[in-house]
């Protein structure tokens, strides 16, 4: 059974929550070959099932997330045997957050209250969207910090502010990694996750 909560498209430019519900499937209930214009993500409560996307199957359960960014193919569906609940959440973003939806799954139990927080966001009136948006905000801040340590964060902001403030130089890859004393691969890795592009 599907829930849908109404919420309404404020326009709010950093984070601009769309759509919140939940849906306890039957068995092999499935959704897609589809696209979406904008950020979706997925929190499994119960149950088991099946996401696809960029040609990669993973089999998913309890606690564990699946991100899907904007205009990217995808196709999930419950399990046969035990079929999955689960609870999304939809939002558009000014962010840079390609590098996080980078990972098309995360196991984060820990914020599964934040999900079922979003779910009764019609208890703030007015001010629901406002309150999803926040939540939203929540849910990156869980998720940046299992990707990566505030000091490897920390490199890849101290980088690009070097790239900003040096851009009329000639620096190469090699440069930025030696002047911040890290090695070129994963000076590179880092930086690609925090800003979605590589140096």
């Amino acid at each position: 059974m599907q829930n849908n909560v109404i919420i309404i498209n404020r326009n709010y430019k950093d984070i601009n929550p769309l759509l919140v519900g939940s849906e306890d499937c039957a068995p092999l209930h499935s959704y897609g070959p589809a696209l979406r214009t904008y950020y979706l993500v997925h929190y499994v409560v119960r149950g088991k099932g099946l996401f696809s996307c960029d040609g990669k199957e993973h089999p998913l359960g309890p606690g564990d997330l699946f991100l899907v960014p904007p205009n990217e193919g995808m196709f999930y569906q419950a399990d046969k045997e035990q079929p999955w609940m689960y609870i999304w959440v939809g939002f558009e973003s000014s962010l840079p957050l390609q590098g996080l939806f980078a990972r098309r799954t995360i196991h984060a139990p820990e914020t599964r209250k934040l999900f079922e927080e979003m779910t009764l966001c019609h208890k703030f009136g007015e001010m629901a969207e406002m309150y999803v948006c926040a939540k939203i905000f929540e849910l990156l801040a869980v998720l940046n910090g299992q990707e990566l340590t505030s000091s490897a964060r920390r490199y890849a902001l101290q980088a690009k502010n070097i790239i900003e403030t040096r851009y009329d130089r000639n620096l190469s890859v090699n440069d930025l990694a030696h002047e911040l004393g890290l090695e070129r691969s994963y000076f590179s890795k880092i930086f690609k996750q925090v800003h979605g592009v590589s140096p």
